[in-house]
Formats: C-alpha cells, structure tokens, sequence
C-alpha cells in the first residue's frame, strides 16, 4: 500500500459520512455527549482543553492534506513529512 493510500484510508476513518462514509467521525463518537463548556474546561494552567487539541489537529491535518497533495515523488513528500515532525516537536 502507498503512503498517501494509507494516509486516505486513515483519514476517511475518523470523519464523517459526508468525507468517509461513517455514521459519525471520531471526533463525534468520542466527544458527542459533552456541552460547549466541557469542551473548553483546561485541566489545568498548563494544559489545553479538549476544543483546543481538536482545532490544533484539524489544522496539523489541513497543512499535511494541503501540501501533501501537491507533492508527487517521494524524495518531496519524505522532506515534507520531516518537516511536519519538527514542527510537531517529534
């Protein structure tokens, strides 16, 4: 299986009907019965709440869907994908 293959069929897995065919995405099925102010409870100072880490997510994955697409060979998508890990601290 390619990559980008693999990457798709991931990313269809947590989202929706409308992107991949589920009943709800991850995000739904995980989250679906806490109101708008549980989701923006911080644990503590130091700590993001739960819509933080979603929107951090969804934007990690819309810089990879993003510029992702637009690389060809695998050499490009190599670099981008170090890339993405600096970034991410890993």
């Amino acid at each position: 299986m390619e990559i980008r293959d693999l990457f798709l069929e991931q990313h269809a897995a947590v989202h929706s009907a409308a992107v991949g065919g589920n009943k709800a995405s991850a995000a739904e099925r995980t989250f679906g019965g806490l109101g708008d102010e549980q989701m923006r409870v911080r644990p503590r100072e130091d700590l993001n709440s739960l819509a933080w880490l979603l929107w951090h997510i969804a934007r990690a994955e819309d810089i990879f869907v993003v510029n992702g697409a637009a690389v060809e060979d695998e050499a490009s998508r190599a670099a981008l994908i170090e890339e993405l890990r600096k970034l991410a601290g890993g």
